[in-house]
């Protein structure tokens, strides 16, 4: 279960999360050669790219209202029965560079809302269809810091450590009973274990990062072309950039007598530009 913490704007969250990573970055192991061929000769670099990301809903909730005595009225249903839309949003992401280490810091926010339905048991084992009209969003602030283990002009690897901020906000209303109404969120911190993998064979820049934690798992393919360098040094000045995200919550909690068991899953195709520094 998230421990709660204060709201904020995913500005200052990301800025929260990359400060402490550019300090903790400071006392890491020693140097090793850069492997990206275009900023051998840089000792920080990093890269700023724009996403415009097309997510969408996969997963189950249920909601459990216990009634005492052993008994409780529950409500629960998956990604086919609640029907939420697709979502395109646009969301920044950060890539540093120095040294052999490599830090990540990128902000997701996405919201989706459909009408559905949801199987309500009473009395087990009697199972009611009702339609219900839902919004499901999802806040993701997340920060990993890698060192390479094995690195050339072409291929690196690393691992490290992460932290995500993630805010849960689920509104479930009863199209079939008008009164009944849930509208609750959760939010917290959660470390996590980063696993980095990327590939530089000119002008193509493929990366993996992969971050898991228990019942938290963050997954991007980026995919950057070069297509654009400067005349003058002959570095990259653009990249057209692809990729893939998922970002996947297994979580439960209780407030205002309700039950809250959440397995979601966000994910989908992104496209964007990133620029060079």
């Amino acid at each position: 279960m998230f421990e709660c913490t204060t709201h904020g704007s995913w500005r200052g969250r990301v800025l929260a999360l990359a400060v402490p990573a550019l300090f903790a970055g400071c006392f890491s192991p020693g140097h090793i050669q850069p492997t990206r061929i275009a900023e051998e000769e840089s000792e920080f670099v990093f890269d700023l790219t724009i996403r415009e990301i097309d997510f969408e809903f996969a997963g189950e909730a249920s909601i459990l209202q216990p009634l005492g005595l052993g008994l409780g009225l529950s409500a629960s249903a998956d990604d086919d029965q609640l029907n939420l839309d697709d979502h395109k949003f646009t969301s920044p992401r950060l890539d540093l560079w120095w040294d052999n280490k490599h830090l990540t810091v990128s902000s997701v926010r996405t919201g989706h809302a459909g009408l559905g339905t949801a199987d309500v048991i009473v009395v087990p084992p009697t199972v009611i269809s009702t339609s219900i009209s839902t919004d499901f969003e999802i806040a993701s602030d997340n920060l990993a810091l890698t060192w390479d283990l094995a690195s050339s002009k072409e291929v690196e690897a690393g691992v490290g450590v992460g932290l995500s901020h993630i805010g849960i906000d689920v509104d479930i209303t009863s199209i079939s009973v008008s009164t009944v109404s849930v509208d609750e969120d959760e939010e917290g911190y959660i470390p996590t274990l980063a696993f980095r993998f990327g590939w530089l064979k000119e002008p193509l820049n493929v990366e993996l990062l992969y971050q898991w934690l228990k019942d938290y798992t963050d997954v991007e393919l980026v995919l950057r072309y070069e297509f654009l360098r400067y005349a003058e040094d002959k570095k990259p000045a653009a990249y057209l950039s692809a990729g893939y995200k998922s970002i996947g919550v297994d979580t439960d909690w209780d407030s205002n007598g309700y039950d809250f068991d959440v397995d979601v899953e966000f994910k989908g195709p992104w496209v964007g530009l990133s620029i060079p520094f």
